[in-house]
């Protein structure tokens, strides 16, 4: 059973996971994850499509957690984040229906949405799942890099979750009082 080392950036949540030989899917990642004793706990609940993530939650019940960040010479930031309950949730957002060009649309009127997105790195930390040149859109319970050359996770690959804000429409308003100065500078 490989070991792949499993993070949620921002949750403070980093363990090592033993995943079924042939695993190829993050989805198994998380499932074996879920399935783990101990603290930091995890909880992945799907979207309704079963394809994405719609919440993640971490639990450092009892134990706090330090910072895997480092300064930039490489020496560890000393933080250590309080222990209690994490949760993270997608915005409700859709695509177009132009499958060749996809834009993501908030359903709720949002210009901005969070997500969830996750990237596979090997042991030597080359990026498995996005190619030069592709954004696509791939759920988590697709085979990685891809259906036409799937590959199974091997030790000491890691599987790290962002939860990241996507712009949908332009998001500055008259509202946005010093900011307007600053744009304005900007645009000119």
């Amino acid at each position: 059973m490989p070991r792949v080392n499993l993070e949620i950036t921002g949750f403070f949540y980093r363990r090592e996971v033993l995943v079924p030989d042939g695993a190829n899917t993050v989805k198994e990642v998380m499932d074996a994850a879920e399935g783990l004793t101990g603290f930091p706990k995890l909880v992945v609940i799907p979207e309704a499509d079963g394809g994405f993530l719609k919440t993640l939650i971490v639990s450092h019940a009892g134990s706090s957690a330090g910072s895997g960040q480092t300064q930039g010479d490489g020496s560890p930031i000393n933080r250590t984040y309080p222990d209690g309950v994490y949760v993270g949730e997608d915005d409700k957002v859709s695509f177009s229906e132009n499958a060749q060009n996809p834009i993501l649309v908030s359903e709720d009127g949002l210009s901005q949405v969070r997500a969830w997105q996750y990237y596979v790195y090997d042991a030597s930390s080359v990026d498995l799942n996005r190619q030069a040149g592709s954004r696509r859109i791939v759920p988590y319970t697709n085979p990685f890099p891809s259906a036409k050359s799937p590959r199974a996770f091997v030790d000491d690959d890691t599987v790290v979750w962002r939860q990241v804000t996507i712009s949908v429409a332009p998001n500055f308003g008259t509202n946005s009082s010093g900011l307007k100065t600053a744009v304005s500078n900007a645009m000119s």
